[in-house]
């Protein structure tokens, strides 16, 4: 992150995007670092980054995982890596979100073959 200034987001968002139209794709956003505490601006700066991209149009097939809730005490005593409760509550963070993509499929799914007999 520090070592490459020319290195850019949304670049690669858009280079994800283009390569996986055919499919939903949920990207984690960076978690806080709690044993390098002045990496967190940085951090929350390159995840607002990505908000911004995501925002942007030819990505509706992009999520996040949201990670914000995932705090002090789920991360070891170092506060370098998740502890198990960590990894728990990242493993539902990531259901829910792969529950949220499969809910709308399905929705859209159903609404389309609704609709389908009154198209033709």
């Amino acid at each position: 992150m520090e070592s490459n200034y020319r290195y850019s987001i949304e670049k690669d968002l858009n280079v994800i995007a283009r390569i996986t139209d055919h499919t939903n794709v949920g990207i984690m956003k960076f978690l806080r670092k709690y044993d390098r505490p002045w990496m967190n601006r940085k951090l929350r700066t390159v995840n607002l980054r990505l908000d911004r991209a995501l925002l942007g149009p030819g990505l509706p097939h992009v999520g996040f995982v949201g990670t914000t809730t995932i705090g002090r005490e789920e991360y070891t005593a170092h506060g370098l890596h998740l502890n198990s409760r960590g990894k728990r509550r990242l493993t539902l963070l990531i259901a829910d979100r792969l529950e949220g993509v499969m809910c709308r499929v399905w929705v859209v799914s159903l609404s389309s073959s609704l609709l389908e007999p009154l198209l033709f």
